[in-house]
C-alpha cells in the first residue's frame, strides 16, 4: 500500500483550465475575423514609420 504525504492540490487542473481559456480566446478572435480587421491598421502604422 502506498502512502502519500502530500495533500492533493488543484494546481494541475487550474493550469489546464487557464491554458484552455487562453486558447479559446485566441480561436474566438480568429473566428470573428479580428486579425483580418486589424491587419490594415498594422500596415498603415508600419508604412508611416
Amino acid at each position: 500500500m502506498l502512502q502519500h504525504d502530500k495533500q492533493p492540490t488543484p494546481e494541475k487542473i487550474l493550469e489546464l483550465g487557464f491554458g484552455f481559456w487562453g486558447s479559446k480566446t485566441l480561436l474566438t478572435a480568429v473566428e470573428l475575423g479580428l486579425f483580418t480587421e486589424l491587419a490594415p491598421i498594422q500596415w498603415l502604422w508600419l508604412s508611416s514609420s
